[in-house]
């Protein structure tokens, strides 16, 4: 299956949140898989508190990778056996992702 990304880029409070969970909740109910991936450039991300953009972004039933200098972190609705996600990696969840933050952006 072909795999799409989007991305999505701008000052603080211009909407980029609320603009990719409206959209992943779409996706979503499509029938597709949606990863979002937020870039965390300074490293100052707090995973899995109500209110931040990641949490959000898991709400909506998307996976969610943050990805930051010195760390990334997955957060999945889905359970796999440990050798799976070794031989597999995040492949088996990437059909549809959906970029939070300027990142290097390259054809997969």
């Amino acid at each position: 299956m072909k795999k799409l990304a989007m991305a999505f880029s701008g000052p603080s409070n211009s909407g980029k949140t609320t603009l990719i969970t409206k959209l992943a909740k779409a996706f979503i109910e499509q029938g597709l898989k949606v990863v979002v991936l937020k870039h965390d450039p300074k490293d100052k991300a707090s995973f899995d508190t109500a209110g931040k953009d990641s949490f959000k972004f898991y709400q909506t039933g998307a996976s969610v990778i943050v990805q930051s200098p010195t760390r990334t972190t997955f957060f999945s609705h889905e359970s796999l056996a440990i050798d799976e996600y070794l031989t597999k990696g995040f492949a088996w969840c990437l059909a549809f992702v959906l970029i939070c933050g300027a990142l290097i952006i390259r054809t997969f």
